[in-house]
């Protein structure tokens, strides 16, 4: 996947827009700024779609990714855009670093 992704995600009290143009972005602040609020309306968009209250606009599919299903995330989806959470174990592995790099999503 190439090129730069305009991503807007939004419910009635917050939105966030921005745009990934690299494989790997990282979303850096401090306390308390929005991150993780970020990853749960991500997370439960992809559970309960329209019904949550929750849009997400932007031409590629955006999903979460977690210790426990990372493999799974990156295998079964191409051209996605995937949001992991920095505490994440998983990140500090060989086996992750590999599939992130041999994968051709961001």
């Amino acid at each position: 996947m190439k090129g730069k992704y305009h991503i807007v995600i939004q419910n009635r009290r917050i939105k966030f827009e921005f745009d990934v143009k690299r494989n790997i972005t990282i979303i850096r602040g401090d306390s308390a700024t929005g991150k993780t609020t970020l990853m749960n309306l991500i997370e439960t968009y992809e559970r309960l779609g329209e019904e949550s209250g929750i849009s997400i606009s932007c031409l590629k599919q955006c999903k979460t990714l977690n210790n426990s299903n990372w493999e799974t995330v990156i295998n079964q989806n191409n051209n996605a855009i995937i949001f992991i959470d920095e505490e994440s174990k998983i990140i500090k592995s060989q086996e992750f670093a590999v599939a992130v790099r041999d994968s051709d999503n961001y």
